[in-house]
């Protein structure tokens, strides 16, 4: 019996550090997102009139619906901009945060 507990905390344990490491990934790929859009104009307004498209265009049944929609696309987009190897948002941030420090950008 104490086997059969034992290899239940393993796999509860696994689930968990999967988890958390799920929701690492989504949270840098959304804060270099927001860097991303902070720093980047032309980005920011791109991005600014596609959303704003998005949510005229999509279908929902009340305002919770719509916002729990815009939030999952904002999602996937962060995730796209993040494994994308040509946009890497993560490489992106970091670079234009440096470049910043550095005085070599100055945000409008």
């Amino acid at each position: 019996m104490s086997y059969v507990a034992w290899m239940l905390l393993i796999i509860l344990g696994a689930l968990f550090v999967k988890s958390v490491s799920y929701m690492q990934k989504k949270r840098l790929h959304l804060r270099s997102y927001v860097v991303l859009l902070l720093l980047r104009d032309d980005v920011r307004e791109d991005h600014k009139q596609k959303f704003a498209d998005f949510v005229r265009n999509t279908e929902a049944e009340n305002a919770m619906h719509l916002l729990s929609t815009a939030e999952s696309a904002i999602e996937k987009l962060a995730d796209q901009y993040a494994l994308n190897a040509e946009t890497s948002s993560v490489l992106r941030a970091n670079v234009l945060v440096w470049n910043l420090k550095k005085g070599e950008i100055t945000p409008k």
